[in-house]
């Protein structure tokens, strides 16, 4: 199923099915392509940002690849309630995001950090989706100026947190495996729920190493030493935060794909984590890395790990040799680092 929303999410959604039709003839099942509109397309189309047959064919689908929703503009439009994408993902019964940051070749000049640390970036966040701050309830109180306020409520349960925890712990003992939890600390009650549980099962993973740091000496380290970190779990808005900052260390949220996973009978959900920037629609400027680069994790998680090597290899090469698009400091298009990746595929 393939929701490619607004913005620049039709440019690097396409980008993506090229990838894919390239590699359809040696995959050993079929492959169709179901395509539906999704946020500000869907309200135009249909009144709403996520309409309820378009979910049901979400959640029957075997994965859904997905390319920005733009919430501002929506809301702008008239759209009330949560993004699209956070209705999709609670459709599909999403709870947990990976969030790989990864240097790759040719990119070092656009990282904030130095050469050789961008180059070592390889660590893989693992962030809560179903609790916390975005999970609301969010009130507003309409006053006059001077008297408004507003409340965000943050909540997790025990069943929540140990959930991402096991998704974390289970991705550690697939990759160095070293887990680092990043936490707020006994100063919130959800920090102390969230310290307790992680410890309780971090029990039962002996063969991982664990750790658990605050957040500011956590982002001091990274910036140190990239190299210390596999794979970093948090919760909902702690890992919004730094795994977007992550990614700017990488050279570029055009570069970083995600993938949402829910529960076995449910579809994951795969997008890059960039978003809709509708100022560059249209343009063919966007990076189109992020969503190709989903895709190889879509293609991963169905067991085609070479399919999903020779994604990367290509991207790596594409990039080595100097084809950069705006976002990493060069002129490529769209459809020339598409082509490029693709020549190289």
């Amino acid at each position: 199923m393939v929701l490619a929303g607004d913005g620049i999410g039709p440019e690097v959604v396409g980008a993506a099915l090229e990838v894919l039709d390239v590699l359809r003839e040696r995959l050993p099942w079929p492959v169709e392509v179901h395509q539906a509109p999704l946020g500000r397309a869907a309200l135009r189309a249909y009144g709403e940002t996520a309409p309820a047959h378009v979910l049901r064919e979400a959640r029957r689908a075997d994965a859904v690849l997905v390319g920005a929703v733009d919430t501002v503009g929506a809301v702008a439009d008239g759209a009330s309630g949560p993004s699209a994408i956070l209705v999709l993902r609670r459709a599909l019964g999403c709870h947990a995001a990976l969030r790989p940051v990864r240097g790759w070749p040719g990119v070092a000049h656009a990282s904030p950090i130095r050469t050789r640390a961008s180059t070592q970036l390889d660590l893989l966040f693992v962030r809560d989706l179903r609790g916390g701050a975005f999970a609301g309830p969010h009130r507003r109180t309409s006053l006059a100026v001077g008297g408004r306020a507003a409340t965000d409520r943050m909540a997790y349960t025990e069943s929540q947190v140990r959930r991402v925890a096991q998704a974390a712990f289970a991705c550690a003992g697939q990759r160095r495996g070293q887990l680092t939890s990043v936490e707020y600390g006994p100063g919130l009650a959800t920090g102390a729920l969230w310290t307790a549980v992680l410890g309780e099962v971090a029990v039962q993973h002996p063969q991982v190493g664990f750790q658990r740091m605050r957040i500011g000496d956590f982002w001091r380290l990274l910036l140190r030493r990239p190299q210390d970190f596999d794979v970093v779990v948090t919760e909902n808005l702690l890992g919004d935060i730094l795994s977007d900052a992550a990614a700017a260390l990488a050279g570029s949220l055009g570069l970083m794909p995600s993938a949402s996973l829910g529960p076995p009978d449910r579809p994951a959900l795969y997008e890059p984590v960039h978003g809709a920037a509708p100022q560059l629609a249209g343009q063919g400027s966007a990076n189109p890395l992020g969503a190709i680069l989903s895709l190889a994790m879509l293609l991963a998680d169905w067991g085609r790990d070479e399919a999903a090597a020779a994604i990367e290899v290509a991207v790596a090469a594409a990039l080595r040799a100097g084809v950069a698009t705006p976002d990493i400091g060069g002129s490529a298009t769209t459809a020339s680092m598409t082509a490029s990746v693709l020549e190289r595929l």
